[in-house]
């Protein structure tokens, strides 16, 4: 197990979408164990509150190059479609305060324009689990939803991904 915890950490890229870059570990393993949240880690008394088997996609850190508009975020999304998978599909979801405890700093959703943001805590998906447990790799993506905003406080929405894998081993 802590050679896969190794191994996804080193395996961080960056990809440019538009105007937002996304940076994240684009490959990695279900881990067949439950996890805790970064939101349950900063209760008083934190459990796990993540279900088996999950995926750990690291710190992620959001690069954007619009110098005209800030970009807000309000969810990022973890999507799959692949046979092998349970259901056919996955998607995991975080957003309200479990997007806001990815970092410690207030209102770190708010990308200034021309600037980076990185969360301080692991995003991490539960709940994935593969058709009678079968060694894969699957393709998805990480999608980041928010908007754009003017100086005069006009709003565009906007959708940035990045590809992953995950391999079930």
């Amino acid at each position: 197990m802590k050679a896969f915890i190794t191994a996804i950490l080193l395996a961080s890229t960056v990809a440019q979408a538009g105007e937002l870059e996304i940076s994240a570990n684009e490959s990695v393993w279900a881990i067949p164990t439950p996890a805790m949240s970064c939101l349950a880690a900063k209760n008083p008394d934190p459990v796990e509150d993540i279900s088996s088997a999950h995926i750990r996609l690291g710190n992620v850190s959001f690069n954007w190059t619009d110098t005209d508009n800030d970009f807000v975020i309000t969810s990022i999304k973890v999507k799959m479609v692949d046979n092998i998978l349970s259901g056919g599909s996955y998607e995991c979801t975080t957003s309200g305060a479990a997007l806001e405890a990815l970092s410690n700093e207030l209102n770190w959703t708010t990308i200034p324009a021309g600037t980076t943001k990185e969360t301080d805590c692991n995003l991490i998906c539960g709940g994935i689990s593969f058709v009678d447990n079968t060694p894969a790799t699957v393709n998805g993506k990480i999608e980041v939803h928010g908007y754009k905003q003017n100086k005069s406080g006009e709003q565009t929405q906007a959708i940035y991904a990045l590809p992953i894998t995950v391999d079930n081993l």
